[in-house]
């Protein structure tokens, strides 16, 4: 990768920072790859919030998902039509309380 053997510079550290990213005294040694990974993972967390928000709040206020999707019971029913299936991977995720 292009920056796995560099050190890790103030400027990099800074722009965690501006990210509310800090990094520990405790934490393992950064160089700067890790540390650039850690501000793309710190940017597009920081996006994802501004936009979820965005969705939720003033484009679809009144057009959520959770409010449309079906029960653990209903994708049970539709599924098996009410018969336990311990072995289902649908079942485990979705119906552990109908079981």
């Amino acid at each position: 990768m292009k920056f796995e053997n560099e050190k890790l510079d103030k400027q990099t550290l800074d722009r965690l920072a501006e990210h509310g990213v800090f990094i520990s005294s405790n934490a393992l040694p950064l160089n700067k790859e890790k540390a650039l990974v850690l501000l793309g993972e710190a940017m597009l967390d920081k996006f994802i919030k501004d936009f979820v928000g965005l969705w939720k709040n003033e484009l679809f206020a009144n057009c959520l998902l959770k409010d449309y999707e079906a029960s653990a019971e209903e994708v049970h029913e539709w599924v098996h039509g009410g018969d336990p299936q311990p072995d289902c991977a649908l079942c485990s995720k979705h119906c552990k309380e109908v079981l």
